[in-house]
């Protein structure tokens, strides 16, 4: 296991994301405990963070409340410093990689002023710690390496995400986080997240920075309204990372016919486990817009992301598609079941709804 988001703790920051956890299993601890003491886990910590000057890491939030707080990387000497120790880290964790045949690297974010924490914002949706060009190396000795990140947000991770063959998202587990990922790691258990939010290759993607003022010093002005997330996707037809609702599993499945049943408010269809394995699906219905006033500088709605701004909007603005309501089903291998979905506004007449898994 490489990454120093294996072996550690995020439970204990963030501000108001803090919890007082009782006690909380890491990755690598979650990992050792489901194989065994029979099983060796070699760890190796590949990059290390930036460390605040005066500071152990557990006071940055009552530091962040200090506009004058000073962390490591401010100066020429505490860069090169930084510098040649991840350098050394990276290194001593490639030549351990080049030994073994299954790789796991752990990172992404954690709450260190600056990524997923109160105080400031991040300045951008890149990866710390130079931790890009430790996967891309990682993933030329072992190209089957499984990728885990922490996080509460999107990362950018164009380097290296289509030369890699295995990615979780572990966002912040908590107490059990570790023996999660372990679990679903291992195949313990079968994988059914689905993501809350669209995860972009760039800010430029995101409405609120190619419509909005989102990232100005100063006064923000929110001007992309009801464009956000897959509402802005779609209008714009921006392909993101990853969109809104997207998640992979052990097992396949597959959705049959659908139709509204107005004496509920729902709408009902079938779904069935094509697979191998038991798993869980969630069935999304979205009800289709009926027609878009929007009015921009352009009709053109393939502009690329980030030039687009609107001049007005009306309270009749539609998006493509919008998100009606949604269940998760459990079905063995082979199972089939009808679902129920209740349309949570109550169904519009007139309007014409679907389903998606």
């Amino acid at each position: 296991m490489i990454g120093e988001n294996a072996d550690k703790l995020n439970a204990l920051g963030g501000g108001s994301a803090e919890l007082k956890a009782l006690y909380e299993i890491s990755p690598l601890m979650g990992i050792k405990k489901l194989l065994g003491g029979n099983t060796k886990v070699e760890y190796a910590k590949g990059y290390s963070c930036d460390i605040f000057r005066g500071d152990t890491e557990d006071k940055w939030q009552e530091r962040s409340l200090d506009l004058d707080f000073v962390r490591v990387g401010s100066s020429e000497e505490a860069d090169t410093k930084m510098k040649d120790l991840r350098e050394q880290l990276r290194n001593e964790a490639l030549e351990l990689a080049k030994e073994y045949e299954n790789i796991i690297f752990v990172g992404g974010y954690d709450h260190v002023p600056g990524h997923d924490s109160e105080g400031d914002d991040k300045p951008d949706i890149k990866l710390p710690y130079e931790q890009d060009i430790l996967i891309k190396e990682l993933l030329k000795i072992r190209p089957d390496m499984a990728i885990v990140l922490t996080g509460g947000s999107d990362v950018d991770m164009r380097e290296w995400i289509d030369d890699a063959h295995a990615l979780i998202w572990g966002w912040y587990g908590g107490m059990e986080g570790g023996t999660a990922i372990a679990e679903a790691l291992f195949g313990d258990i079968n994988p059914s997240g689905r993501l809350p939010e669209t995860f972009y290759h760039d800010l430029s993607e995101c409405g609120a920075h190619a419509i909005g003022e989102y990232g100005k010093v100063g006064r923000v002005e929110y001007k992309d309204g009801i464009y956000v997330g897959y509402r802005y996707t779609d209008r714009f037809n921006v392909n993101p990372q990853f969109p809104f609702g997207h998640g992979l599993s052990y097992t396949t499945f597959e959705l049959c016919g659908g139709k509204l049943d107005k004496e509920v408010d729902a709408y009902v269809c079938t779904v069935k486990n094509t697979g191998s394995r038991e798993g869980k699906v969630s069935v999304l219905v979205y009800m289709k817009g009926e027609k878009e006033r929007i009015l921009t500088d352009s009709s053109d709605a393939s502009k690329p992301a980030g030039s687009h701004t609107l001049k007005g909007m009306s309270g009749q603005d539609e998006p493509v598609k919008v998100l009606s309501g949604f269940e998760k089903v459990s079905l063995k291998p082979g199972e089939t079941k009808e679902v129920a979905i209740c349309i949570t506004d109550g169904i519009i007449e007139g309007r014409e709804y679907f389903a998606a898994i």
